[in-house]
């Protein structure tokens, strides 16, 4: 083969290499911006299902406050009035009785009310909002509690909060429903660089089908909310053995100090 044959083959190798090499540089970019437009619309759909969620709790806060906080001080106020104008003691004793039962309602409703009303949170103390809910849990479902906090307590920004709160609304709601549990330990952890919440239960159970499943039991909730916060969420259980459910943000969303 001569010189200038060498060459020319050598210069044609080089230049299909180029060539090459920009049409996979180009599917690559092509590649990425196609992951890209999906993740945003993924992160949009999320968002809008998380709004909606928003919106229907709130709706369901308006008519507790608006029906039966309103219905619950009418019937105070009645049983007020009969109180005043009976002499017996034994209707008396009653109606003493009705009117605690009736102003249980009432303030249990206020709180329920509130723990849906998004506003309510973003303006409320995470740790506080949070202890409501679990003496809710022992007074109506006779389980027991306990609440710890670890670390140098610092402020969500109130979307972040929300969403914190929610996820915790998920677990505990998943235990009522599914966990058979006589005990609840909630457990919230504050690091410079990560933020880990652990609900904890003495229940049933999960079974391992439904920890890795995207739908069913509110896992699939929870898991939407850890995504849009940058967390994940990760479940430890046994069947008989209770159930942890660990939710990690490895780059919190705080609240910066003025």
């Amino acid at each position: 083969m001569q010189p200038n044959q060498v060459f020319y083959l050598a210069f044609g190798g080089t230049i299909l290499l180029m060539f090459l090499g920009f049409y996979i540089f180009h599917l690559i970019i092509k590649q990425n911006n196609r992951q890209n437009e999906n993740q945003i619309k993924e992160n949009e759909a999320r968002k809008k299902h998380l709004e909606e969620n928003e919106r229907m709790m709130n709706q369901i806060s308006k008519e507790l406050h608006d029906n039966i906080g309103q219905m619950s001080s009418l019937a105070l106020g009645s049983l007020r009035y009969i109180d005043k104008l009976s002499t017996d003691e034994k209707v008396k004793i009653a109606v003493k009785n009705a009117f605690n039962i009736t102003e249980q309602i009432r303030r249990d409703s206020k709180n329920i009310s509130h723990s849906l009303n998004k506003d309510f949170i973003k303006a409320g103390n995470l740790h506080m909002l949070l202890d409501q809910d679990l003496i809710l849990l022992k007074d109506y479902h006779n389980i027991s509690y306990e609440l710890n906090v670890h670390g140098s307590v610092q402020k969500f920004s109130p979307e972040s909060k929300l969403i914190v709160y929610r996820i915790a609304q998920e677990g505990m709601h998943n235990i009522i429903k599914h966990a058979n549990a006589s005990h609840i330990a909630l457990t919230l952890d504050y690091q410079n660089d990560e933020f880990r919440m652990q609900i904890k239960d003495n229940g049933m159970g999960i079974p391992a089908e439904k920890m890795v499943a995207r739908d069913g039991i509110g896992l699939s909730n929870m898991r939407d909310r850890a995504e849009y916060l940058n967390g994940e969420i990760i479940i430890n259980s046994n069947l008989g053995l209770g159930c942890e459910i660990n939710l990690y943000i490895s780059d919190p969303i705080f609240q910066k100090s003025k």
